[in-house]
């Protein structure tokens, strides 16, 4: 399901979901840096130039009160609209395009939402270091070796709780866990930590770690670990990842803050600096859609947090994003089926 990503000390939570989510946008990178594109970005890019870009119908949301830092946002198997906040501790439920219910949480600071269990949400508190579920019947502990500054992410389905934890200097790994919180199954995760920053999600049963700074995903396994690329995947800041490949910035730009899988294909969130852009990628990493909000303008101040994505009656595809600026909230879109 959906990513949980935050610091293990209490204190310095919000500073570094600032380092993680920042990146490099373009309105803020030296105008003088090189242009130039690894082999595999390059072909990217032609791809995506020759990709005819749809345009995303605006669909009717509330308002969430509140809310400040809108930070995950998933579909229950329902049908209904869930969104957590990181600033004002509470879940949002919508349905039908109203709002239906509002949950304070006030022991579990920080919440993702983690997943569904019993049609209801998991959340995962990084300052608690708990995963629990609303509707009862599961409460786990994260490791208690959680270091500083350990970037930690949580999956959660019905049967399954997996939690990919992150760091530098850190023995980065993926757990299965148990309903007690003992280990079950692990996934060593090699160096460089930051190749694994980004969200974690459970598709078809097995653990997929997204990358916000490499245009590429892995499914997690014992056995080894799948690396898949996103041909297609075209950005302002491709150029800027190439400097740090080579070592020649310090800081990794941001591509893509969240993506969501439906069926086999990634929807995934484009930063771009003012407007939405959503890529959707086919089942064998290719580019297969680009959508965009309508009347697409420049604003430094727009960003998406995540992305949830639901099949409606209709055969097309119901696009949810929370928002953290300029205005904190949830955005509803549909997309039409694709020609």
């Amino acid at each position: 399901m959906l990513e949980r990503c935050a610091s293990a000390t209490r204190r310095a939570f919000p500073a570094l979901l600032a380092l993680v989510l920042a990146g490099c946008f373009p309105y803020s990178c030296n105008r003088s840096e090189s242009r130039a594109l690894m082999p595999a970005d390059s072909l990217s890019r032609t791809l995506a130039d020759a990709m005819p870009v749809d345009t995303l119908e605006v669909l009717n949301v509330p308002d969430l009160p509140g809310a400040e830092y809108p930070r995950t946002v998933a579909f229950a198997p329902d049908g209904t609209l869930w969104v957590a906040d990181t600033g004002s501790q509470r879940l949002y439920a919508v349905s039908g395009g109203s709002l239906i219910r509002t949950v304070e949480l006030d022991t579990l600071r920080y919440p993702y939402i983690a997943g569904f269990r019993d049609g209801e949400p998991v959340v995962f508190s990084p300052d608690a270091g708990r995963i629990v579920a609303l509707a009862g019947g599961l409460g786990v502990s994260t490791p208690a070796d959680v270091a500083p500054r350990t970037l930690q992410y949580v999956a959660v389905d019905d049967s399954l709780v997996w939690v990919k934890l992150a760091g530098q200097e850190y023995d980065s790994r993926a757990l299965l866990l148990a309903a007690d919180g003992s280990e079950m199954a692990r996934v060593p995760l090699p160096d460089p930590w930051w190749r694994w920053a980004g969200a974690l999600r459970l598709h078809r049963g097995q653990p997929v770690s997204l990358s916000g700074y490499r245009p590429q995903f892995y499914v997690l396994a014992e056995s080894g670990i799948d690396s898949t690329a996103l041909v297609g995947f075209d950005s302002p800041m491709l150029p800027r990842s190439r400097a740090f490949l080579r070592g020649e910035t310090h800081q990794p730009p941001l591509l893509s803050s969240s993506a969501a899988f439906l069926g086999d294909a990634l929807w995934t969130l484009n930063v771009r600096p003012g407007w939405l852009r959503v890529d959707v990628f086919g089942g064998d990493g290719h580019l297969a859609r680009i959508l965009v909000e309508p009347n697409p303008a420049f604003g430094k101040e727009f960003y998406p947090t995540d992305i949830a994505v639901r099949a409606d009656s209709l055969g097309g595809v119901l696009v949810a994003v929370t928002v953290a600026e300029p205005v904190a909230g949830v955005r509803l879109y549909r997309a039409v089926a694709a020609r």
